[in-house]
């Protein structure tokens, strides 16, 4: 039995919960007759498939339950491993999306907070002379 923190498990849950919006894609893609369209449309539900067992007989659960002890995973470990794998590599490619539009906002982002910063200096400067 593989067993994770309550933190890792909620963390997994937040995961898997906001890949389940892909439902809404799927939706859009099912009534194609166009066979890239069904690819994407059997891919899309291989994955929410996995997802949903995961979470419905996979351990996870729904919710937040309470406690901070340890979860068991109740799937058999080669069924595990393969959907466990294919969101580690799903998150990972998110996680290079979000990089590379966290690093062409970095910049402007810091400016701004500097600057922010440096209102906030001479504001606080102001009231103390306003007493």
């Amino acid at each position: 039995m593989i067993r994770i923190s309550r933190a890792r498990r909620n963390a997994l849950y937040r995961s898997l919960r906001a890949d389940l919006k892909e439902f809404h894609q799927l939706l859009d893609l099912a009534d194609s007759r166009d066979p890239e369209k069904i690819e994407e449309c059997e891919q899309i539900g291989r994955r929410l498939v996995d997802l949903l067992r995961l979470i419905q007989d996979g351990g996870i659960g729904w919710g937040y339950p309470d406690g901070d002890g340890p979860h068991e995973l109740t799937l058999p470990p080669e069924e595990l491993r393969r959907i466990i794998e294919a969101e580690r590599g799903s998150l990972a490619s998110l996680e290079e999306t979000f990089r590379a539009e966290r690093d062409e906002f970095e910049e402007p982002w810091q400016r701004a907070r500097k600057g922010r910063e440096a209102c906030n200096s001479i504001l606080d400067q102001l009231r103390g002379r306003a007493q």
